[in-house]
């Protein structure tokens, strides 16, 4: 059977598609890309590819070979700009768990939307929805059990404190609807040695096989420095009984919460 094969609808398509997966695959690893560069790059990957389909090759398994090496070599080194075999490698998996995705949805969507420039279009919005995806999951990972500098600021100074961003603090204030972070009694004499001059209020606490109710300050700000520099403005802080930390590694819980809104 034959097949009619137009060069350079094959170039276009190869050269937006490889442009797209060079610029995910750079923001995923944050290379020190530039426009001219992911130009440089797809065009690189385009015109490589359109060569290796247009001469005859009597076995099909070398053009597979060269596909795979001299085409994503080229689209990386031109594109990403990597030089280390480290960062080449990653830059390699992520690649071709790119182009996975974004296949996947252009196929599933190829008896759906029929002109070219719509399912450009798509495949555009769905690279950036894997962009998406991946800062999310890599957020979380980060923030599920990580220690941060904070600083609290208070009527009363500025305290510098270690916090642990941890997803199991789900405490909030039912009457301003604020996350609630938590600190021990011992930190607590830091922040607050005139709990006077501060509103505070009892909310209902749940740990370890225990239930009571714990005070909740209103302070004026707090700064935590974690995937990235956060200012919370107004955030309440709860003063728990026991040590928070038996090994004094940090000083505050953080409610992962309160960086979702920043």
């Amino acid at each position: 059977m034959d097949y009619e094969l137009y060069i350079d609808l094959l170039f276009l398509i190869n050269f937006m598609m490889d442009f797209l997966l060079l610029r995910l695959v750079g923001k995923i690893l944050k290379c020190s890309t530039t426009h001219g560069s992911l130009f440089l790059g797809a065009l690189a990957g385009a015109l490589s590819s359109c060569v290796i389909v247009a001469v005859p090759i009597p076995y099909p398994i070398i053009k597979i070979l060269l596909f795979h090496t001299v085409v994503n070599t080229l689209m990386i080194w031109l594109g990403l700009r990597v030089k280390e075999k480290k960062l080449f490698f990653e830059a390699l998996v992520m690649l071709y768990i790119s182009a996975f995705l974004l296949g996947g949805i252009l196929e599933s969507m190829r008896t759906i939307v029929a002109p070219l420039s719509v399912l450009f279009a798509a495949a555009l919005a769905a690279g950036y929805g894997v962009w998406g995806i991946w800062l999310f999951i890599q957020r979380q990972a980060r923030m599920k059990k990580v220690i941060c500098e904070v600083v609290v600021y208070t009527g009363s100074g500025i305290y510098p404190l270690k916090a642990l961003i941890d997803t199991g603090n789900s405490l909030y204030d039912g009457v301003s609807g604020k996350s609630v972070n938590i600190v021990d009694k011992r930190t607590a004499r830091r922040l607050f040695p005139d709990t006077a001059l501060y509103s505070v209020r009892y909310i209902p606490y749940i740990s370890i096989g225990r239930e009571s109710v714990i005070p909740v300050v209103r302070v004026q700000r707090l700064q935590v420095q974690a995937d990235r520099e956060y200012w919370i403005e107004e955030p309440m802080i709860g003063i728990c009984e026991e040590n928070i930390s038996s090994r004094e590694e940090y000083q505050m819980i953080l409610n992962p919460d309160i960086l979702g809104g920043s």
